[in-house]
């Protein structure tokens, strides 16, 4: 929220001064710079009014500062529209993505091979999980069918097993490290603030001791660990879900942060695209609780949909999955340039219009001093031809003492006779 007392309302002369000119004017990179040297404060840095009125511009004609504003005008609308195409551009690599997670787990990537399928033993394990979790699970939405066949996502894969993500995988949730035990260095703290779409973000960081972190080795966070946000686990950008690069491994995990572990029966990579997908992403908007602050369950977790395909098949999938994603990270990098050379581009068409290279200059133009010279002089003379304003007569007081009348002084003026 801005305060009202932080902005300032400039109004130009209009016969002098364009003010779209002006707008342009205060917005050019060489304003900027000159600025910087009077703003004041560290929390809140700010400019005074008197520094604004101090600030002085070169001021070409009326007629040349009107062609200018034009030119930027039309400069700017195209860059615009290019902007408008780059971001875009952003939203579509992002949609795109999602639909090569919901392509790789629904098989759609490669081809199935006959001769792919889960043995009669490994089928026994995997419910024997499921009856495990059941049982210490009591109330469950966890299904107790096992089928041959998958038929997730509008289609059957033979061979896949339909599972639940509590058959194949355990949960690890972070530890409730207290607010005291915090401290500007050791061991970072990863909480579900870090946690961020495909990526771990520590802007804002806490660490524990490193004499401390000790005692929570069990909470240790490893390279291709998948960690999810389990409190407002979706924002506008996407699923709060990440895997910890060699940078991140080390930290601890911290309460309401879960960590999928993957058993013998799926590939870690293959259960980050299973996570990706909307299969879980569904699974979050049909029972995340709460309003202001929307937030799963591990039970929420353990019950997603599954389709598990062998596993030479996962791998194949992950293979075919990293490929399309990389060809994408490499459009999508090929533009993020694009759109930082369109902040420079701008920066340079402001500096070189105040510079006088932007239009051409005409010479029939009035000169910005001739024509301020002229307004001065005609307003002065306006002000010679006004009639002046003479003050009100008023009439002049009277002494108190001169009007009043003595009680005597009224009888004897009342008792004199009519000239009638």
């Amino acid at each position: 929220m801005i305060n009202k007392a932080d902005c300032f309302c400039v109004r130009t002369d209009r016969e002098i001064c364009d003010a779209r000119f002006l707008a342009y004017n205060l917005a050019a990179p060489s304003s900027y710079e000159r600025f910087s040297g009077s703003v004041r404060g560290i929390t809140r840095p700010r400019i005074g009014l008197r520094d604004l009125a101090a600030f002085k511009i070169d001021l070409p004609p009326l007629a040349e500062q009107r062609r200018i504003v034009a030119k930027l005008d039309a400069l700017f609308a195209r860059l615009a529209r290019v902007r408008a195409e780059l971001d875009r551009g952003v939203a579509l690599y992002a949609q795109l993505r999602s639909q090569v997670f919901d392509s790789a787990i629904s098989g759609q990537l490669v081809r199935t091979s006959a001769g792919l399928s889960w043995s009669e033993a490994e089928k026994r394990s995997i419910e024997e999980r499921r009856l495990t979790y059941l049982a210490a699970r009591r109330g469950s939405r966890l299904r107790l069918d096992l089928e041959s066949t998958v038929g997730f996502m509008g289609g059957e894969r033979a061979g896949w097993l339909s599972c639940r993500l509590a058959d194949v995988i355990s949960l690890r949730v972070g530890h409730a490290f207290k607010s005291s035990q915090f401290s500007s260095l050791g061991i970072r703290l990863l909480r579900g603030a870090n946690v961020a779409p495909e990526r771990v973000d520590w802007t804002d960081t806490v660490r524990l001791p490193s004499e401390d972190a000790e005692d929570y080795a069990e909470f240790v966070l490893a390279e291709g660990d998948i960690v999810i946000a389990m409190d407002r686990p979706v924002i506008s950008s996407g699923l709060k879900i990440a895997q910890i690069s060699a940078v991140d491994a080390g930290s601890l995990l911290v309460q309401r942060v879960a960590n999928p572990r993957p058993s013998s029966f799926i590939e870690n990579d293959y259960l980050a695209l299973i996570l990706k997908s909307c299969l879980f992403k569904d699974q979050i908007e049909d029972h995340a609780t709460g309003s202001d602050l929307p937030h799963i369950s591990g039970n929420d977790i353990l019950t997603t949909p599954c389709p598990l395909p062998p596993l030479e098949l996962q791998r194949k999938i992950v293979e075919a999955a990293k490929g399309a994603l990389s060809h994408l990270d490499r459009l999508e990098a090929e533009a993020a340039p694009a759109r930082a050379l369109l902040d420079r581009l701008e920066a340079a068409i402001l500096t070189k219009a105040f510079k006088g290279e932007l239009v051409a200059q005409d010479p029939n133009d009035e000169p910005a001093g001739v024509l301020l010279e002229r307004i001065k002089a005609a307003r002065a003379q306006d002000l010679q031809l006004q009639p002046k304003r003479g003050r009100r007569a008023t009439a002049p007081k009277i002494p108190r003492e001169k009007t009043a009348m003595t009680k005597a002084e009224d009888d004897k003026l009342r008792a004199r006779p009519s000239s009638r």
